[in-house]
């Protein structure tokens, strides 16, 4: 009983493109180097949507302690793990 009103990853998705659902992002930091507020804004339609997925990491330290952003990785994603069922 425990799936019982659970949609499948692929349901979800389909009746987010039928809605023609869009998602907004909206981001805002702070650019040292500048000293200025930064804004950035990106729309994502639903069929763009991935149940199931998580970004990666972009940013990494190396062996100095370094910082590193790799921005290739932006849009990259990875599945989740499913989250362990409740035995209640």
């Amino acid at each position: 009983m425990a799936s019982m009103g659970r949609k499948s990853k692929n349901s979800v998705r389909s009746e987010l493109v039928a809605s023609e659902t869009n998602f907004v992002v909206s981001i805002r930091g702070f650019d040292e180097t500048s000293a200025q507020t930064v804004h950035a804004r990106h729309t994502f339609a639903a069929q763009d949507v991935r149940p199931g997925h998580e970004f990666v990491d972009i940013h990494s330290l190396d062996e100095d302690g370094m910082r590193h952003i790799d921005y290739a990785k932006i849009h990259d994603t990875r599945p989740i793990a499913s989250p362990p069922a409740s035995s209640s």
